[in-house]
């Protein structure tokens, strides 16, 4: 190990401070939720001022900017992994599920973790292997909704242990390498997936050159507008709060005028609009034709759900669990990083604890998608809420540091 990287770890907080008994974030303390209980001591104190915060003058226009680019972040990935889900699965989950589970279990991870700053939402993992699940139902003939529920309940149950027993503590044993790894592979994913569409238009042979052409003018306008008015902080154009107006709503101002102009110029290109169902319920029809029920019966709902099923549903339970985990600790990790200079300590097990007993149960009692720490817009939530220091001198272009 480097002392780059012993240094790193220290200031992390992977590694305990001074004596046996004085505890870091991601020491394993051989105590039976020893980690949990330190995790909730740490918190306990700062919970008031997590939701007081926001309110604070110097942080309410931050705050506001941030939550309307939440909406706007959380809201599209959950569309586009719905749709994905609906064609995956055969219409047992829908756009809807997905906001529903985005919706929900971002509720109750900010409201009981210990670390508000990651987002919970869908990510390119758990889709491959909820289309795994459902595979593994249809292959020995039986409903996948009950099996999934029993799945979920399953993966709760491993989530719990492993937070009660300190396991998050290994995560003390990632590089700085592994983390950029991680975080570039997640962001590439999101980067082709915004591409893709656009390249896709061309291809199409329903679609006229003016819709392809259209859209990828939108497509540019939007992304361009977003990464300019993101900088414009540093630029020495108008006043300061000007600036920081804009930078604060960079994204906000971007989508809204890229939708204002898809609006108004639709009839005349043809522009294709997101066709969403205006009744709530859920998307899976039963074989009478009605739509299932929001509860899942968990001994089955158009047959009944056999015995065997339930152990059956141990196999993938373990890999859900696995993902789950290196999905949410190595997001939180990247989060809690000390370039970020948080001012408030993480909590690794007391997260994984959360969405172990709070947001996986409620998944799958209402036979929603799982929800994970999605890298990407907890990065950008961080990023969001960072507050700039600038200073430009002669000749030297504006520097801006983050606290």
């Amino acid at each position: 190990m480097t002392e780059a990287e012993a240094v790193y770890r220290y200031e992390s907080g992977y590694i305990s401070h001074s004596a046996k008994k004085d505890y870091g974030p991601l020491d394993f303390t051989g105590r039976i939720a020893g980690g949990l209980r330190l995790d909730i001591r740490r918190r306990a104190p700062l919970f008031c001022s997590d939701w007081t915060d926001a309110f604070l003058p110097e942080n309410f226009q931050k705050s506001v900017s941030s939550i309307l680019y939440l909406f706007i972040a959380a809201l599209a990935p959950a569309i586009t992994f719905g749709s994905r889900f609906l064609d995956g699965t055969n219409g047992q989950f829908g756009v809807l599920e997905m906001i529903m589970s985005t919706s929900i279990s971002g509720l109750i991870f900010s409201t009981f973790a210990g670390q508000p700053l990651s987002i919970l939402g869908a990510t390119g993992p758990f889709l491959a292997y909820t289309l795994v699940v459902y595979d593994l139902a249809i292959a020995v003939d039986i409903e996948f909704m009950p099996f999934y529920f029993w799945t979920c309940m399953w993966c709760s149950v491993f989530t719990i242990l492993v937070a009660v027993f300190d396991l998050c503590a290994l995560m003390k044993h990632v590089t700085m390498f592994s983390e950029d790894i991680f975080a570039g592979l997640i962001s590439l994913i999101f980067i082709i997936d915004g591409v893709r569409p656009i390249i896709e238009n061309f291809t199409e042979s329903r679609l006229t050159l003016t819709n392809c052409m259209f859209e990828s003018l939108l497509f540019i306008w939007t992304f361009g507008w977003a990464t300019y008015l993101s900088s414009f902080r540093r630029t020495p154009w108008t006043f300061r709060a000007i600036r920081n107006f804009g930078a604060n709503f960079a994204v906000t101002i971007a989508l809204v005028s890229g939708s204002a102009m898809a609006a108004i110029y639709s009839n005349d290109t043809g522009l294709r609009m997101l066709q969403v169902d205006a009744d709530f319920a859920p998307n899976l029809s039963l074989s009478d034709g009605s739509k299932r029920p929001w509860i899942v019966n968990p001994a089955g709902i158009d047959r009944p759900f056999p015995a065997w099923g339930i152990a059956y549903a141990v196999l993938p339970a373990i890999g859900f669990a696995v993902l789950g985990y290196l999905d949410q600790n190595l997001t939180s990790v990247i989060v809690n990083r000390p370039s970020n200079n948080l001012k408030k300590p993480p909590a690794y097990h007391l997260d994984l604890f959360v969405r172990g007993a709070l947001t996986l149960p409620v998944c799958a009692v209402l036979g929603l998608p799982l929800s994970v720490a999605s890298t990407v817009p907890s990065i950008t939530h961080v990023i969001s809420l960072t507050t700039y220091e600038c200073s430009s001198f002669r000749k030297v272009s504006a520097r801006c540091l983050r606290r």
